[in-house]
């Protein structure tokens, strides 16, 4: 079945939600990592210190997962330098104080 002009024009559309193996992979990591975030982020309400940086880190990673889906799954580069940018602050930031910590 051949596809029409129009629809391949269409599918090339901005904000377009692209389909192949990986897709899926990068979209279910960061749900994960989401979870994990908030997990670590209550724990570290409650108990101070190393809990903290690592809810940094993973924010940081979440950042970072979310600037990749924006680029390359969902084909949107709007807000993508930016969370690429804050998710690589809070990672630096939080890899730092965990070192000084040690």
């Amino acid at each position: 079945m051949k596809i029409a002009k129009e629809d391949k024009k269409n599918l090339k559309k901005k904000g377009q939600f692209k389909t192949n193996p990986y897709t899926m992979v990068w979209i279910i990591a960061q749900f994960v990592v989401t979870i994990v975030l908030l997990i670590v982020g209550i724990i570290g309400l409650i108990k101070d210190g190393i809990m903290l940086e690592i809810t940094k880190i993973l924010l940081g990673l979440d950042f970072l997962i979310m600037a990749y889906n924006n680029k390359w799954v969902y084909n949107r580069n709007n807000l993508t330098i930016l969370y690429f940018l804050v998710g690589l602050i809070f990672m630096i930031l939080g890899i730092y104080n965990v070192v000084r910590m040690i």
